[in-house]
């Protein structure tokens, strides 16, 4: 039996028998904690068993919330949280990237470090449904907007995950397995000394062999993937700091601010200063709960 149809079987299961009680949204992108999770794409977390805690750093403090069996945690691109593991729990964690998802079953004993028991990449991305179900929590995430609908929509997402999840594209080859690898590189490395030539020389591959890999797993560019990375990061600096477009292009890796904003609107459908006004004034970089 395959890891991902393990994986389908217990989620499914213990979605049969009970509900999305609570959804935790995390929000704001102060620099993270040392032992934090941050990635450049959204995560969805599901608590199957036990005491989830975690901390984040909100108003210059931490915090510290706990997630029970049953309830959600989202976290939005570039957020982060860091789990204490002072408590024994079981999650499954779902990571959407911009051309593949990534799933990831946890355990943890108390006062143990988590372990990774199941780890996953599926050389696929959100669209149609799934992409508009990420931007509604995103959403929500983003203008602190409590919502009723946020349990009803988080498991609707976990169980498109596990449809893709059991699809018969899971079986990873040894290319789409360099291909991940790179992806993940890059979702941590875009500065301006990232290129398709510097990328090659890091994984030992030629630029075309590089370029032919993108193509071929991904469905797209090296170029078009990495953008995506940058404008991930661009949205982030922008509803958190006051930089003008040319810095945010220097720090995102963007050759000038006129270029950044050209792809920023054609990616978004805003221009950046649109995107600042709509999100600046929203985020009020805090964790909270529908229920809370």
């Amino acid at each position: 039996m395959s890891d991902g149809f393990t994986i389908f079987q217990e989620v499914s299961e213990f979605l049969k028998d009970r509900k999305i009680t609570k959804v935790w949204f995390i929000t704001g992108s102060e620099k993270p904690h040392t032992n934090a999770f941050q990635t450049n794409s959204s995560r969805i977390c599901l608590v199957l068993s036990g005491t989830y805690e975690f901390e984040v750093r909100a108003h210059g403090r931490s915090e510290v919330a706990s997630a029970t069996s049953g309830e959600v945690i989202f976290i939005p691109a570039c957020c982060w949280d860091a789990p204490t593991w002072r408590q024994p729990c079981r999650i499954i964690t779902f990571t959407f990237t911009p051309r593949q998802i990534f799933v990831a079953l946890s355990d943890c004993q108390r006062g143990d470090q988590a372990k990774t028991t199941t780890k996953l990449g599926i050389p696929c991305y959100l669209k149609n449904e799934g992409k508009l179900m990420e931007d509604a929590l995103n959403e929500m995430a983003l203008i602190n907007r409590t919502s009723p609908a946020a349990p009803c929509l988080s498991e609707a997402m976990i169980r498109h995950g596990l449809h893709i999840l059991t699809a018969d594209n899971i079986i990873t080859s040894r290319a789409k397995n360099r291909w991940e690898t790179i992806c993940l590189y890059l979702q941590e490395n875009f500065g301006p000394q990232i290129t398709r030539d510097s990328v090659a020389n890091t994984f030992a591959l030629t630029p075309n062999h590089l370029s032919r890999l993108f193509q071929q797993e991904g469905n797209s560019g090296f170029n078009t993937y990495l953008n995506s990375v940058r404008i991930n990061q661009t949205k982030r600096i922008l509803s958190d700091h006051s930089f003008n477009l040319d810095e945010i292009a220097e720090k995102v890796g963007f050759k000038s601010g006129d270029y950044l904003g050209r792809v920023f609107r054609k990616s978004t459908g805003h221009t950046p200063g649109e995107y600042r006004t709509k999100y600046t004034k929203s985020r009020e970089h805090e964790i909270y709960s529908p229920d809370s």
